[in-house]
């Protein structure tokens, strides 16, 4: 699955509600308050604080859209935006550390994991294909360890750049080319996730729920 790339409307009411999500995208508060925990949505959309070590289901935006997209494999390689994906594909993701709460300070120490359904934990890769991606298999080039981020003002998105064995520090990016999310080095390039869970025990991402589908901001993720 590719994401829609149709070109932003040229209207200036168009363009001013773009510029002001594009600031949205570049606020840093979170990083300089000691206030800001990373929350995930739970099955009724309530926002709870997300807990080290907590699997959730991990939800990726396209520039600065309203569409959260679950992330699936591309080619069971890459790191992908789904409009429909089942339990058995979704990507899961955690935040090992022995810290009890995920805030700007805990999560630099934080080794992000993640597993496809309910396989093995382990760390992605950056894959280099045309570009370079977020990936599963075909690369040795390993995400050591988070070497910054953000945690946006309402503490539901966030942000994450890993340094990678091998190669460069990059960004999750906001941008993904044919179905697999890009790794890239600029901070405007960066992606908004959030986590979602609808399990009610600590180690259930799932809870009762087989299919995952996108979500909006505006009118879901972002209420509550």
């Amino acid at each position: 699955m590719s994401t829609d790339d149709t070109a932003r409307p040229a209207d200036p009411a168009a363009i001013e509600t773009d510029a002001a999500q594009r600031a949205a995208k570049d606020d840093e508060s979170g990083i300089l308050s000691n206030q800001y925990f990373i929350h995930y949505k739970d099955k009724d959309n309530a926002k709870r604080r997300l807990a080290a070590n907590m699997p959730f289901l991990l939800y990726w935006c396209k520039g600065t859209g309203d569409t959260y997209y679950p992330v699936g494999l591309w080619d069971n390689k890459d790191f992908s935006p789904k409009s429909s994906v089942d339990k058995s594909g979704i990507v899961q993701c955690r935040f090992v550390t022995a810290d009890g709460d995920l805030d700007n300070h805990t999560v630099k120490d934080a080794e992000f994991q993640y597993r496809v359904g309910n396989g093995s934990w382990s760390r992605p890769v950056q894959r280099k294909g045309k570009y370079h991606y977020i990936a599963h298999s075909g690369s040795s080039n390993t995400m050591r360890k988070i070497n910054d981020w953000n945690i946006y003002p309402e503490q539901i998105r966030f942000a994450l750049r890993f340094d990678i064995s091998g190669v460069g520090d990059s960004w999750i990016s906001e941008d993904e080319y044919t179905g697999s999310i890009r790794m890239r080095d600029s901070t405007g390039d960066r992606a908004w996730l959030a986590a979602v869970r609808h399990g009610t025990t600590w180690d259930d991402a799932f809870g009762s729920k087989a299919t995952f589908a996108p979500r909006s901001w505006n009118n879901d993720l972002g209420k509550g």
